[in-house]
């Protein structure tokens, strides 16, 4: 199986946090002018968690740690995070944070049963009830962008709204559980992009079971095309939702750069950082790609492994498992960019 990484469009929020708040919010602010009103704020499906996170053994309620900025480098660094979300969109069932190496439709949150869980944007309830291996579930239909999305709700405890009811931003919707195909009490948040059945899930592909095919990313292409990382759509205020369908229709001050933007403009350096190297990218001309860049190698890990927005400084990082450095390649769809070598 090839190496790929979470993050198809993980640049877009990247771009968002350069450097600094302020220049976040002016870039969020542009995004909100390119793209409409964004009506999905940072709202999640659970406020709070409870667990043993407060030393003696004690179970005890804290706010729920946001991976703000959909920042997944510091999320590997911190054990509670990874503790609370148990298994990232991409992720397997045994590794949970190895994401990019399986097909895990959602993001799994950890917390004691009753947990209460909300809707994350106004909508209407489409479904509530039990589900197969989904267990208690509750999906819910949005209208955003002139578009419909779904956000589903999986094992639960309590359902707490029924079919037709209109949900606003933060109401009530359901407890936490573990029902259904569920090792422990957790949250399945999913949020699908196109109609069909809810939650989206792309059948057997070939895999023998459930476990088999979110393992083995098994049609690992069709959850990307139908689902969105459920962390990056909140973070980004369902920014990265506008840029997939909406790729083409860029604002004049905000710049698409060519294929000759890229090799003139595209500067690269390295830094040996412990048993890691850091690949900087930076283009002299900021603005977004015409179709995401991919960052190659046959000699190592990458991280993230594909671009679609560069502005300052873009750090990538690059894990050698052969033993001996390859160069890394830039690619712009079937177009090399450039090869970049150690230094």
């Amino acid at each position: 199986m090839g190496f790929s990484f979470v993050l198809r469009y993980s640049s877009v929020l990247a771009s968002f946090f350069e450097k600094n708040r302020i220049k976040s919010l002016i870039f969020l602010s542009v995004l909100s002018f390119v793209f409409g009103n964004l009506s999905f704020a940072r709202d999640y499906p659970v406020k709070e968690v409870s667990g043993k996170f407060c030393g003696n053994n004690q179970i005890c309620t804290i706010p729920l740690p946001k991976i703000e900025q959909a920042n997944y480098l510091n999320y590997e660094k911190n054990p509670l995070i990874r503790r609370i979300y148990s298994v990232l969109w991409g992720g397997t069932y045994f590794g949970g944070r190895d994401f990019g190496w399986g097909a895990h439709k959602g993001v799994d949150i950890t917390s004691q049963i009753g947990t209460p869980i909300y809707a994350i944007g106004t909508g209407e309830v489409i479904y509530a009830g039990k589900k197969g291996e989904r267990g208690k579930l509750i999906t819910i239909e949005h209208s955003f962008a002139g578009k419909k999305i779904y956000s589903n709700y999986a094992h639960l405890s309590e359902v707490l709204v029924k079919v037709g009811d209109k949900v606003k931003t933060s109401d009530l919707i359901a407890k936490m559980g573990t029902s259904g195909n569920s090792t422990g009490p957790h949250l399945h948040f999913q949020i699908d992009k196109t109609e069909g059945k809810h939650p989206y899930h792309p059948g057997n592909c070939g895999g023998v079971t459930l476990n088999q095919n979110v393992n083995e990313a098994r049609c690992w292409n069709l959850v990307r095309e139908n689902t969105l990382d459920p962390i990056l759509f909140l973070e980004s205020n369902g920014a990265i939702f506008e840029v997939e369908q909406e790729s083409e229709q860029f604002s004049p001050d905000i710049k698409v750069l060519s294929t000759q933007d890229l090799k003139k403009n595209l500067e690269t350096s390295f830094e040996k950082k412990g048993d890691f190297w850091l690949l900087t990218l930076k283009s002299l001309t900021p603005g977004w790609t015409r179709v995401p860049l991919k960052i190659t190698s046959a000699g190592a890990k990458i991280y993230p492994d594909s671009l679609s927005y560069l502005s300052g400084e873009r750090k990538i990082f690059v894990q050698e498992f052969s033993g001996t450095f390859f160069p890394i390649s830039i690619w712009e769809g079937e177009k090399l960019i450039k090869n970049v070598y150690e230094k």
